[in-house]
């Protein structure tokens, strides 16, 4: 069968860039079709596939997953991100997922190549419904890692039945049974509540009979009140007439005060500005005293000013040139000192090198060695060819006397040449070039002192010029002392000026205040005798004034008389409507008495019902147990037929059952062993338990690919992840290589099968093979076995 015929989730490749091991460059896994194996060491990150597939699909790992603490930002580095492609029926997904380099989490969707837009949790859900798998389903279906292989033997039933619920997800019953819990108590709340209302009511029915008589009191009160009020309306309203015939003197009294307040008020302005401005006419008066008295200070001011200015300026050239004498003088020195420092730097040089030929072993060089060489064979060759000729003159005594005295002479002067090549070792072969290298510094120090000796004298004719320059524009200390002298000066009047502008810019502002002065003393003799005649219209209209407020008086009395007659009346009549209401709800209380007792009972049959489905339905021992019952027949067949496979036909009997005892609830695993009896799955050693273990596994595994999953559209899964499986606790390479047939024959449910393992040896049997190897700065890269 196909993948598109099977129509079933294959992932087709994994790319991992700076997520967790995976940095220095992306880093793309592609799983072909039928059998892959993953090796590597224990760490490398082999696993961490399998966590980049949960990622990009749900955000989630089991390094992330509770109680962990790790954060997903924590997997990544800045920029990092996983990718998987995948087909789901007919269509290929690719899902990118990771975060930006201000770590910002991303998630991009694409179908078919195009991009699904949406906000991230959108893009979640649509994955969700593409997969067909939450991720607790995505994780638990055919993603088989090695620790759930060892729960599944566990030693405890109640482990294995976690372990059931989990892979099955079947823990719905337990949520369905907090739930039933959760509503039961609501229940209960709810009815006590109802029974507590009619207890209420019934309460009010029975004050019924005191209520009527407190309403007819309050209406014969109410009557009373009405006759009253009406007796204040017609007071107030002749009391309204006989102030609105007061209110004209009233206002014209009020206009008349407001002119006597305003005369006041010109008449003490008008007062305050006369003081004011006298005080300013006497600041004046001492302004000009002060001006003349500043202006004698500063007579010659201006004069000194000039004189600081040019003795300034006198100083400044003299302090440039000053610095051009400074500045030749320290070229002067650096270069002497610069050329010492090169004589001083080739010297050092020099030194080593004599004190090298001191002490080698020989004063003969490489070139006098070769000629003493030369020398001695030719004085050698000489004296044999002298001793033939003697032989050969034997009897001619004058050449045989010349022949001797050569032979003397040769003779001595290879005994002098063979003295010298004594001399001649191994240190003859470095001599010469030491001579050459001290020759060499030798010329080196004198092109130095020849080359340096313009040099010098070009300086010494800067320092001559800057000197004279100098000279030219003196400055002596007797300027330097008159210069200080105007300076001070200068600054102590400086301040003068200063104060004197301030004094000018005081009288601009103060102006003519003796002309100002006189002005307003006739202004506020005229105010005065306005402010006297209003005073004298108001006194004149003050008994009209109190006979208004005396009106008004006794029309605030009746006003606030009718409002609390008026508010009195509004709480009866209040009263009145309150307690006709009360009773009107009363009478009301009994139908709503019988609704609620019906609405109680109601209440009561639900929480039987709850209570039934707590403690009976939803529970180990009520619907998980059948749940779980009901996927023992097939799961046994396929865990028989997978343990068989596995063992060579061995063992070829699992039993699965669900039981209960003391208060707890588990699943027994039990194989039969060859002596026919039923064995617990802890009574057989650890190989043998990695084998049903898995045998179980993927038998689970056959039954998850093909159920169909709650929320989901197209859950089937057509890869199988295997992490590890435990192998290496098969101690045998027959257990190994049956365990790997057995794989190898789960092709017959998967398009994919996919192993992680560290031993070579099962990895050999793959055709499609991945190495993971991590590098001494602990980063992990894949590459393909060949």
């Amino acid at each position: 069968m196909t993948m598109e015929d099977a129509g079933g989730f294959v992932i087709e490749e994994v790319e991992m860039d700076g997520f967790m091991r995976y940095v220095g460059g992306k880093q793309s896994v592609l799983f072909p079709p039928g059998f892959t194996v993953i090796t590597g060491k224990t760490g490398a990150g082999k696993s961490t596939i399998l966590d980049a597939i949960t990622y990009a699909l749900y955000g989630c790992t089991t390094r992330t997953d509770p109680p962990s603490n790790i954060k997903a930002a924590d997997l990544f580095q800045p920029g990092g991100h996983v990718r998987i492609a995948f087909r789901q029926r007919d269509r290929r997904y690719e899902v990118r997922r990771g975060f930006n380099s201000r770590n910002g989490s991303f998630l991009d969707l694409h179908q078919d190549g195009g991009s699904l837009g949406g906000t991230i949790p959108e893009k979640e859900k649509m994955i969700v419904n593409i997969v067909g798998l939450d991720y607790e389903g995505f994780k638990n279906s055919t993603f088989v890692r090695q620790e759930e292989m060892k729960e599944l033997g566990s030693e405890k039933g109640s482990d294995r039945l976690r372990v059931f619920q989990k892979l099955f997800r079947l823990e719905t019953f337990e949520k369905a049974q907090e739930a039933a819990q959760e509503a039961f108590k609501e229940v209960e709340k709810e009815a006590e509540d109802v029974e507590r209302r009619i207890e209420i009511r019934r309460g009010l029915l029975a004050k019924m009979p005191e209520m009527r008589n407190e309403l007819q009191e309050v209406e014969e009160n109410l009557a009373r009140d009405k006759a009253a009020n009406e007796g204040l309306k017609a007071a107030l309203s002749k009391a309204e007439a006989d102030l609105h015939e007061k209110e004209a003197g009233h206002e014209e009294y009020v206009q008349f005060t407001a002119k006597v307040t305003e005369a006041d008020k010109r008449v003490t302005a008008l007062t305050m500005r006369l003081e004011k401005e006298r005080k300013e006419a006497e600041k004046s008066a001492e302004l000009r005293r002060k001006e003349s008295s500043l202006e004698k200070e500063l007579r010659d001011y201006e004069k000194l000013r000039e004189e600081e200015k040019a003795l300034t300026e006198r100083q400044s050239s003299h302090k440039l040139v000053q610095k051009d004498v400074d500045a030749a003088v320290e070229r002067k020195r650096d270069a002497e000192a610069e050329h010492k420092l090169r004589l001083s730097s080739i010297t050092e040089r020099l030194f080593p090198v004599e004190k090298r030929i001191a002490r080698l072993r020989t004063d003969v060089g490489k070139e006098e060695a070769f000629e003493l060489l030369r020398s001695e064979g030719t004085l050698t060759e000489r004296i044999d060819r002298i001793e033939k000729e003697i032989v050969w003159l034997a009897g001619n005594e004058d050449l045989l006397a010349r022949i001797r005295d050569e032979r003397m002479e040769a003779e001595a002067r290879l005994l002098d040449v063979s003295v010298r090549v004594g001399k001649i070792n191994e240190d003859s072969f470095i001599l010469d070039e030491l001579k050459r290298q001290i020759g060499s510094m030798k010329d080196e120090i004198r092109r130095e002192d020849e080359g340096f000796a313009p040099k010098l004298k070009q300086l010494e004719e800067d320092v001559q010029r800057a000197m004279a320059a100098r000279d030219s524009v003196r400055f002596t200390q007797a300027d330097e002392r008159s210069l200080s002298e105007i300076a001070r000066v200068v600054a102590r009047l400086k301040d003068k000026a200063k104060e004197i502008e301030g004094v000018r810019a005081k009288l601009k502002e103060v102006g003519d205040a003796a002309k100002l002065v006189a002005d307003l003393e006739e202004q506020r003799g005229a105010a005065q005798a306005e402010a006297l005649a209003v005073s004298k219209a108001l006194e004149d209209r003050k008994h009209a004034e109190e006979a208004y407020a005396e009106a008004r008086r006794r029309l605030d009395e009746l006003r606030s008389r009718a409002e609390k007659a008026a508010r009195e009346l509004g709480k009866s009549e209040e009263a009145a409507k309150r307690l006709a209401k009360q009773l009107e709800d009363l009478r009301a209380e009994e139908a709503t008495i019988a609704e609620s007792e019906r609405s109680l009972k109601g209440l009561r049959e639900r929480g039987e019902i709850l209570a039934i489905l707590k403690d009976e339905v939803f529970h180990k021992r009520g619907v998980v147990k059948f749940a779980i019952d009901q996927l023992m027949p097939a799961l046994e067949i396929g865990a028989s037929r997978n343990l068989a496979d596995m063992t060579d036909g061995r063992f070829n009997k699992v039993r699965l059952e669900t039981y209960e005892e003391s208060g707890r609830h588990g699943v027994r695993i039990s194989v039969e062993g060859v002596d026919g009896r039923w064995h617990d799955i802890g009574e057989f050693s650890g190989g043998e338990r990695t084998q049903i273990n898995a045998a179980l596994r993927f038998a689970i595994a056959q039954q998850l690919a093909s159920m169909p999953q709650i929320g989901g559209t197209y859950g089937r899964m057509k890869m199988l992840f295997i992490d590890e499986g435990d192998l290496g606790s098969l101690d045998t390479e027959v257990s190994r290589d049956l365990f790997v047939q057995k794989l190898f024959r789960m092709g017959d449910f998967f398009d994919k099968v996919i192993l992680i393992t560290h031993l070579t040896e099962v990895a050999e049997r793959f055709q499609s093979r991945m190495h993971v190897e991590m590098n001494d700065r602990g980063e992990s890269r894949v590459e393909v076995a060949r």
